[in-house]
């Protein structure tokens, strides 16, 4: 029996190590999203450049908006140690010239090589990012 237990407490510690050592990775892997989408990308744009660069994907997005935190979460969570070849710009920023130079009216907006897509569909999403970020 006491063999047992002592199995038993050595399973528990190696289980403990395991979910911390998840828990900790999950948690970097959260900030390193947070922090360069949201506040690198952010606060180191240039809106305008932005939205004359088309070589670049751009996306729009608010906060606040349902259809965004439909899909946006998911995306940089997957993207975040990509090699940044996008914007990433809150329409809160923006400047009413802004936005009717973006001409994105319904949000998510991405915008590459001229074309403006607002969409929440997934795959397409996922196919807008590949192209943008294939190596050329």
């Amino acid at each position: 029996m006491e063999h047992f237990l002592i199995n038993n407490m050595n399973l528990n510690k190696k289980i403990k190590s395991i979910v911390l050592l998840f828990s900790t990775i999950l948690i970097f892997w959260i900030s390193v999203a947070t922090i360069r989408f949201f506040y690198i990308d952010q606060y180191h744009i240039k809106i305008d450049q932005a939205l004359n660069d088309k070589k670049h994907l751009v996306i729009i997005y608010n906060p606040a908006c349902e259809r965004c935190r439909s899909v946006l979460p998911e995306l940089f969570l997957t993207k975040s140690f990509s090699r940044g070849r996008e914007y990433v710009i809150n329409s809160a920023n923006m400047t009413k010239q802004q936005k009717i130079k973006s001409g994105s009216y319904l949000l998510p907006s991405f915008r590459y090589k001229g074309q403006i897509y607002e969409t929440v569909d997934k795959i397409l999403i996922q196919k807008i990012w590949n192209k943008s970020h294939e190596r050329k």
